[in-house]
Order: C-alpha cells, then sequence, then structure tokens
C-alpha cells in the first residue's frame, strides 16, 4: 500500500479515508457529506465519510486515549493523534507495522515515527 498525500493542510482525514477504504483521495473527497468544508474530519465526519464511500461502519475507540502512539500495540487502522497541548488532531493509517501519514511521502516504521510521542485521541477500526 502507498500513502495518499493531502493536498490543503487540513485534509489529512480525506486522505485517511482513502487508504482505510483501499480508494483514491478523488473518491473520499467526493464521498465527503461536505466537500466545500474549510476544517478538518471531526470523528463523525471521517466514519461518515467511510460509510458514504464503502458502506462499512466505523468501530470508535477511546480505549487508548491520551497514550503515545508509540506505545500502542497497532494494528490496521486508522488514528486521530495530536501532539500534547494542541487542541487539533491529525489522520494517520496503520497496517500495524508502518505509519502511513499523509504528509510524508512514504510509510515509516512505527519505530522511526517522528511523531510517535504524539497521543492518541480515537482508534478507528
Amino acid at each position: 500500500m502507498k500513502v495518499i498525500r493531502q493536498r490543503k493542510e487540513w485534509d489529512c482525514g480525506i486522505a485517511t479515508v482513502a487508504m482505510f477504504c483501499g480508494e483514491t483521495y478523488g473518491m473520499a473527497r467526493i464521498a465527503d457529506p461536505f466537500p466545500e468544508r474549510d476544517y478538518g474530519l471531526t470523528v463523525q465526519d471521517f466514519c461518515d465519510t467511510v460509510f458514504n464511500l464503502s458502506d462499512h461502519t466505523c468501530q470508535v475507540s477511546r480505549a487508548h486515549y491520551g497514550k503515545p502512539v508509540g506505545t500502542f500495540k497497532l494494528r490496521r487502522c486508522a488514528l486521530l493523534i495530536r501532539e500534547s497541548g494542541r487542541t487539533f488532531g491529525h489522520w494517520v493509517w496503520t497496517d500495524g507495522t508502518s505509519i502511513y501519514d499523509p504528509e510524508r511521502p512514504r510509510p515509516v516504521p512505527v519505530d522511526a515515527y517522528d511523531r510517535s510521542s504524539w497521543l492518541i485521541v480515537r482508534v478507528i477500526t
């Protein structure tokens, strides 16, 4: 799998939806119920877009809330993460061994991810 890059500062969620569903960025953008928004996807927006694109109903977990990405036993999922002290998050996809960050050109092994100290807000499967 390859990283799907975000195209705007706030659309990491759309790129992550595309990776989550195995679709293109363009298809994920079309599936977004509010494509003209000028802010990123909320958890509900993320799940709605996944459903519109694939009929998959997301499972949302807060079980790992506040734990650093680097300490999470990863599996195939989307993660909403944020740097400590910030109020907004960043969406990424993981296959369990690497992080697919829409701001990075290629997957990064979990132990080499420069945002491994960022905190988990939600886990989406």
